[in-house]
């Protein structure tokens, strides 16, 4: 079951390049074939809108030509990067305009249908509107979610149609989800069991958890993410980064480093099940 789609939002059809303007600021964005003041394509852009680039949130200043813009704050220099633009009310640009380059997370325009998802209200996104949303790994490894609604939609129908209207999607439709990130609270994840390991002083050595499944709510499977997480003696559960397959090694293994230490996986799918964390398994480093 879909939840959270990204409403009001059309990807670029080509790419864009960050380049620093006449001022030395990297805040001049130059597309490459194709024409941010052509309205009958989704490459057409506005002072006040939004522009996605590489996922990260930036306020559009002005649209200088058919090729080049600028925005309200300094963006990542780069060539063909892929951008998208959003179309939110003022409260939603002020915000990410405000947030200046610490803006981390997710930009959502969440319709009614989604907001009445339960996946969804078990995020803290409780109403239509536009939300900030990210996750983030508590002291406990697991993954907690944050949601702040920055701008409601006001729901009104009109002739018997929904009556907010947003990129030609119905803000407020009671039926249709948008499927861009799921949530599918009945699916099951099933955790293989991690071993415990033991090895020599710098001999690598590999922890798998290789039999881990998904059974979503149809019976149907959905592909697996994975996230190693590792706990030195006396410390606590962090994510290893990098670590995202569904083995780990731990390259040349000291005993004063890594005697000790724990490792477990969490899992999670692309149908949004919830998330499982194996037993955590100790690594015995021998000199």
């Amino acid at each position: 079951m879909a939840i959270l789609g990204k409403i009001d939002r059309r990807p670029l059809l080509v790419t864009v390049e960050v380049q620093a303007d006449t001022n030395g600021d990297p805040r001049q964005v130059v597309i490459v074939g194709g024409d941010f003041t052509d309205d009958t394509t989704d490459n057409y852009v506005e002072p006040g809108d939004i522009l996605e680039i590489a996922d990260v949130p930036y306020v559009v200043y002005s649209v200088t030509n058919a090729t080049t813009l600028q925005l309200k704050r300094d963006a990542v220099l780069g060539a063909g990067q892929a951008a998208a633009r959003r179309t939110p009310p003022k409260e939603v640009a002020d915000y990410v305009n405000a947030s200046g380059d610490s803006f981390v997370g997710d930009l959502l325009g969440v319709s009614l249908a989604e907001a009445q998802d339960p996946g969804t209200r078990a995020r803290g996104i409780t109403g239509p509107g536009w939300w900030y949303y990210k996750t983030f790994t508590d002291v406990s490894g697991k993954t907690r979610h944050k949601a702040e609604c920055i701008a409601s939609f006001k729901i009104g129908t009109a002739g018997g149609n929904a009556g907010v209207i947003g990129d030609d999607t119905l803000l407020d439709d009671a039926t249709t989800l948008e499927e861009t990130v799921a949530s599918d609270t009945s699916g099951v994840i099933t955790a293989a069991v991690v071993a415990d390991q033991t090895t020599t002083q710098g001999v690598d050595i590999v922890f798998g958890a290789p039999l881990a499944n998904s059974t979503t709510a149809g019976g149907g499977t959905a592909t697996l993410f994975f996230q190693w997480q590792r706990k030195a003696v006396g410390g606590r559960f962090t994510n290893i980064p990098g670590a995202t397959t569904d083995t780990y090694t731990v390259v040349a293994p000291t005993v004063a480093d890594n005697n000790g230490d724990q490792y477990r996986l969490k899992i999670t799918d692309e149908a949004g099940s919830p998330e499982v964390i194996s037993n955590a398994a100790t690594l015995t480093v021998n000199p």
